[in-house]
């Protein structure tokens, strides 16, 4: 096998096992599983090459120096007949697995994993709300430290954050015994220490009531 035939016989197995664990695991996006089908097709690609280089080899009149117009047409027929899709969803077992031959174990075992790819329902990982909305507080905080160049900030008047709520924090930067830089926040509500968490949830009680929905 040469250097090139190899390179792609390990791009098929690596192809192919990256699309599978995808699959496995789950699409979290559309694009995800598209990710996983360019997978699967880019394998398949690398066994069509591999059985088009096998179909030169044995076509009739390798090496013929005189050729005749029956010759040029008897070879044109041979690839006309062992002919091959470039797009592994065109791939028909009843019109292309005689064709393949030994190849077309991989290439049935693509189709397989093409097929639960694209069976597999697309579930984008849900995030709880009460989670997303303290990471967008925080970050906010973050923001604001950066933007004044300040290592601390005292009282911060936060209140446009939860609906009006009379909610103050204090921010600073800490770094850890692994020598990693993060920011810790203390929030208080009317003045006392209070959980972020609790005081969202007061806050949504709070926007319902208003809206009407409590």
């Amino acid at each position: 096998m040469t250097d090139r035939n190899a390179y792609k016989v390990e791009q098929i197995v690596k192809m192919t096992a990256e699309a599978e664990e995808m699959i496995e695991a789950g699409f979290a996006s559309k694009a995800a599983q598209k990710r996983a089908l360019e997978n699967l097709n880019r394998a398949y690609g690398y066994i069509h090459d591999l059985h088009h280089d096998g179909l030169c080899k044995n076509a009739p009149h390798n090496g013929a120096e005189q050729w005749t117009q029956e010759m040029h047409q008897e070879r044109g027929e041979f690839f006309a007949a062992n002919e091959t899709p470039f797009d592994l969803h065109q791939v028909r077992e009843k019109k292309h697995a005689a064709i393949f031959g030994d190849f077309w174990q991989q290439v049935s075992d693509l189709m397989n994993l093409r097929d639960l790819a694209k069976a597999t329902p697309i579930n984008a990982p849900v995030k709880d709300e009460a989670k997303a909305k303290e990471e967008e507080i925080r970050a906010s905080v973050v923001m604001t430290l950066e933007e004044r160049k300040e290592r601390f900030l005292h009282n911060l008047d936060v209140a446009r954050m939860f609906n009006g709520l009379p909610v103050t924090v204090t921010a600073h930067y800490v770094t850890n015994e692994y020598g990693t830089t993060f920011v810790r926040h203390f929030f208080y509500f009317n003045g006392k220490l209070t959980r972020l968490a609790e005081i969202i949830a007061i806050a949504g009680i709070l926007k319902d009531e208003r809206e009407g929905k409590a």
